[in-house]
Parts: structure tokens; sequence; C-alpha cells
């Protein structure tokens, strides 16, 4: 594309398109391809924005896009101004910063990408074989801007991994893991003490850890990596403790320091512990929280394309469930809050996921599955793949020319009080919310 100074935000958003994207590269080499000095060297270029901000940092597998929104949110509660950095987006670029609960303005956005416009192509010149990529560029605009905003934390979510994302530039004050699986297993490793052991290296000298709960294997590797660095941390079950009163309603306690009557709009006992994470983050960061005030502001946090209902008549739920742990979740949140109702399903998942132990949980609930053929990226599983994995169940399978189409077909298939459930990742559920307008509101 054209190298001509960025100036609107359309531009903005083609230049970023324009730089290569790991998030949707269907192969790549891990450790080669995640530089932690490239980045350096680009903050370095914006005045080293990440040397001054106060920072939670975030990892896991499960949780933590959803505990960083708690996080914030609790934050602002207590009349902290915040940045919050997360990934992937749902609809707009814009969703992944925001400063104090709002969206980015894309002037903003738009202003310092062009700043960062010829350090970014002079490095296309002097690196020709490895140039900034997408999140790179992201990560940097993101600590640049909340340096200018002068917020008293920001709080990170990590992309892939956390030794090598790009958001690892940063010394936390706190280094929060949420619960360990099986992912991305062709860059982080196939078990979980290899895949714990890149979520570890968050986990730095002079930072207080919070740990979510989490298999032997992985919380091995997590304690090891806290001892050499001289933490002790909170644990989820040791220290932090979850009271579960409903699949809503719970007591937490961290540290002694009860949080009682806590209802959650987010639905679960996972949900519930990570906001039990997000209030002990901020006791270790040393914020003595308000009790009321947690009470509010949990019972009002909107999770974006969690569970969420983005349309009626016929009902349409998203989630980006795409590990067989977290599809389990979300059948037992449509079996409490849609008991008896049998699903039509739109799904697409990506090439690496395991699509089958996703289908056994969704399969025998479904009237018929609608696989979307385009969902914009490379790293999709083929159609005829999952065909295959579905055709194993009593379940009619029918494919779509895109997520659009496919949620149009469902809406003509669920005559009989079906629910629709587009599922799988976090494109299809992109997808799905912009074609019924649905709010990316925190």
């Amino acid at each position: 594309m054209s190298t001509e100074r960025i100036n609107t935000f359309p531009e903005a958003e083609a230049y970023l398109e324009s730089l290569i994207n790991f998030e949707k590269a269907p192969g790549f080499d891990y450790a080669e391809s995640l530089k932690l000095d490239r980045v350096f060297e680009l903050l370095s270029a914006t005045g080293d924005p990440h040397l001054d901000l106060r920072s939670i940092q975030i990892a896991g597998t499960k949780g933590k896009g959803s505990t960083a929104i708690y996080l914030d949110a609790l934050l602002r509660a207590h009349g902290l101004n915040t940045g919050l950095y997360t990934s992937p987006h749902l609809i707009t670029f814009l969703e992944r910063i925001r400063l104090s609960g709002q969206m980015v303005p894309k002037e903003k956005f738009t202003r310092w990408l062009g700043l960062m416009q010829p350090d970014i192509e002079n490095r296309k010149t002097t690196h020709p074989e490895e140039h900034y990529s997408f999140f790179d560029v992201l990560t940097a605009l993101a600590l640049s801007v909340f340096k200018e905003t002068n917020v008293d934390y920001s709080v990170l979510e990590t992309g892939m991994g956390g030794r090598l994302d790009a958001t690892n530039v940063v010394s936390p004050d706190v280094s929060v893991v949420t619960s360990i699986a099986l992912e991305h297993t062709q860059h982080l490793g196939s078990t979980l003490s290899e895949i714990a052991s890149e979520k570890a290296g968050i986990i730095k000298r002079g930072a207080k850890i919070v740990l979510a709960e989490q298999p032997d294997e992985a919380m091995s590797v997590l304690m090891k990596a806290s001892q050499d660095t001289g933490n002790i941390p909170w644990v989820i079950g040791r220290d932090i403790l979850v009271t579960r009163k409903s699949s809503v309603l719970c007591d937490i306690e961290v540290d002694g320091r009860r949080f009682d009557e806590m209802f959650l709009k987010g639905w679960g006992p996972h949900q519930q512990d990570n906001a039990a994470c997000a209030i002990a983050a901020m006791c270790a960061a040393g914020i003595d929280p308000d009790i009321d005030a947690t009470r509010d502001i949990l019972a009002s946090v909107v999770l974006p394309g969690r569970v969420q209902l983005v349309h009626s008549n016929p009902d349409v739920v998203v989630d980006p469930a795409h590990t067989d742990q977290s599809a389990g979740l979300l059948f037992q949140a449509i079996k409490h809050r849609w008991p008896h109702r049998r699903w039509v399903l739109v799904f697409g998942c990506g090439r690496d996921k395991r699509a089958d132990m996703m289908a056994s949980h969704f399969a025998p609930h479904c009237s018929a599955v609608i696989l979307p053929d385009e969902t914009h990226s490379p790293r999709a599983m083929p159609n005829e793949e999952v065909v295959e994995i579905f055709g194993a169940y009593d379940t009619d399978v029918v494919s779509a020319p895109s997520v659009s189409d496919a949620l149009g077909y469902a809406e003509e298939r669920a005559t009989g009080g079906e629910i629709i459930v587009a599922t799988g990742s976090f494109i299809v559920v992109g997808e799905a919310m912009s074609k019924y307008g649905a709010d990316v509101t925190i």
C-alpha cells in the first residue's frame, strides 16, 4: 500500500491491516516471529512510555480478558484513571485500547499511528526480513496513549503466551495468571507445563503475583517461577477463597478480607474466579477496595461477547468458546439460562483447535449446525474437516457463504423455539455482533 502519511482513521485501519498479523497467520515460527527486542526498539522511538506506567499484566488461557475488564472497572470505581489493553477485538480496533472505560478516540489513535509510521517504514528498509508486526505496533501505540493520558494504571492482557508477548516489555506491579489449558500447542508447547512456562514469563522480580486455580502440572511451574523471583503468590483456593452460592452469586475472601454477596452479570463459576482474581490484583497493588463499590460494579460490568444475547425472536447468543473447557462452560451457561431449548449452532474455529472436543459438548443439543465458509481468517479450520467431526452426530450439518449468511440460515431453521448459538472463535462472535448491531461497551 501507499506510504503516504496517515491522516484518517480508515487510512489507519488499512495501514494496520497491511502489517503482518500473527493472530491471523496460519503458520509461523513462534520463537523467531515474536521478538521483544523489536518492541523495545519501537517503544524507544516513542519515548519509552512503558517505563512511566504502573501496570497490571494478565496472562492465561481462559478468563484473562474477562479478568482484565473486571479489574479495569473496579479501578475506575475507586476513582482511578485507567488504560485497558485487550485482544482480540470483536468489531473495531478501537476496542483494544480503552481510556477509563471508553474506546480510544479515532483521532488520537490515528495521530499516534501517524507519528509511529516513519519508524515502522524505516524498519522495513533496515530489517527487510523482520518488520514490526500488527501486535508490536498496536501494543506500542497503546502504551504511548496511556502515557500521554497520564493513566494511574494500565491493565494489559497478553496476546499469545506471555514470555515473548509484546506486552511483556513492562515491569508490572502485579502479574495475574488465569486458568491455563492446552492452547496454541504448535507454538507454546504440547503439555500444560510447557504452556505454563510461557505464561510464567510475566512473573518478574518485584511484582506481586495472583494465580487462579490450575491443574497441578501448570501450578508447579507457576509456583517455581514465583519462588525464583522471590515472590509469594496469592492463589485461589488458598489465599483467595470463592464460596459459590449460585451461578451468579458468591462470597470472595482475599488474604482475610471478605467481599460477601457479590452478584455478577457474567454467568458461571469461571467468572466468579475471574472477579476474585481482579479483586486480588487490586489488593496486591496496595489499593483497599470498598466493599459496597466492589459489589455495585461487579453487578453492572458487561463482558462483550461472553454468553451475550445479541438478538431476540429468535434468541441469538454469542460466545468465543474455543477450547474444550470453555465449550463445556458455554454449554452449562446456556443450559442454566435457557433450559430445555435445542440449538441451531453457527460454528467456526481455528485449525489448531479441538473441534472434536467442542462438538462433543454442542452437537447432542443441536437440531442443525451451520458452518460459514468465509471467516476472513487463513487460520480457520477447513469446513470439510468440521463437517466430518459434526457428521459423527445425528445432526444436520450445512454450509453457508459467510457468518452473516449462516445466521440468516439459522433464523430460518429456528422455527421450533430453538436458540441460535454463534461460537468457536472471536471472529465468528465479532461478525455476529456486527450483523445485529450489538454493543461492545464495557
